[in-house]
This record gives C-alpha cells, sequence and structure tokens, in this order.
C-alpha cells in the first residue's frame, strides 16, 4: 500500500455544499478538487473557468487545508501543487499560500508571508514529477545525484 494523502477529509468551507465527486469518500480532497471534480462541481471543466471567479474560493480553502495538514502532520519543508492548479493557475496557487498561512495561524513561526513563496510551490518538473522525480531519486540512492 501507498500513502493516498488525496483521499484525507478535511474541514469544508462554510457554505460549501459541493457533495464531492470520490466514489469511496464523496468529498476528501481528491473528490473535491481533481480535474473531474472540479468539472462536477463547476458543470464544465476547470480550465474554462476564469480565475476571479467566486467559486473557486471553496477550491482555494480545500486546498489550504489540506497545505496545512501536511505540514503540520509531516514537517515537510515544501508542498508541491501539480496539476490544473500549480501549474496552469498561478492567481489560485497565490490564494492557497495566502490562505494557508491564515489557517495556520502562526502555529508554525517560520512560515509567513515571505516563505509561504517557498514553500508552496509548484513541481519543478512541470508534468512530469512522477516519473522525473523517481530517476532523480534512483540517481541520488545510486549515487549519482544531480545537484
Amino acid at each position: 500500500m501507498h500513502p493516498e494523502i488525496g483521499h484525507i477529509r478535511l474541514p469544508r468551507a462554510p457554505g460549501d455544499d459541493f457533495a464531492g465527486n470520490c466514489p469511496f469518500h464523496g468529498d476528501c480532497i481528491e473528490g473535491l478538487v481533481s480535474g473531474p471534480a472540479l468539472a462536477r462541481r463547476f458543470g464544465v471543466p476547470g480550465h474554462e473557468i476564469d480565475d476571479a471567479d467566486p467559486r473557486w474560493d471553496h477550491v482555494v480553502s480545500d486546498i489550504s487545508h489540506l497545505v496545512s495538514t501536511v505540514l503540520l502532520g509531516t514537517s515537510a519543508r515544501q508542498v508541491l501543487i501539480g496539476g490544473g492548479i500549480g501549474l496552469g493557475r498561478p492567481e489560485l496557487l497565490t490564494r492557497v499560500r495566502e490562505k494557508s498561512v491564515v489557517q495556520l495561524g502562526g502555529y508554525l513561526p517560520h512560515i509567513n508571508g515571505d516563505s509561504i513563496q517557498r514553500i508552496v510551490a509548484a513541481p519543478l518538473l512541470g508534468d512530469q514529477p512522477g516519473p522525473l522525480g523517481t530517476v532523480a531519486l534512483a540517481m541520488d540512492a545510486l549515487g549519482m545525484g544531480i545537484n
């Protein structure tokens, strides 16, 4: 078994009544913000919705809760947000960062408006972080690190 952080259930934003799209849990993070979930939530694919549309507020809240949970639960140095939000919507990623700082409420003093820019980011490997990251980890394990 491998970790399935996408199936964590998080506090919902007030007024968000979207039931979710996950066949197992409904409103887990994957059921709320994955591509198919966004299409169901919005009635059209997410890429067709303008960044300024207020319907993104709930999505930003959901992803921010996930970021806060990961930071509090793992002490991760960085949280990478890929997919359509991290790679295709920099304005929404900015909002996720800002909301994450607010949600943490100062509990992690090293996370603030400046440091969150580095801590929550889009993957540098673009839409290939899985396969290319695996190769990079293997190279590192074999002493062939890419510095």
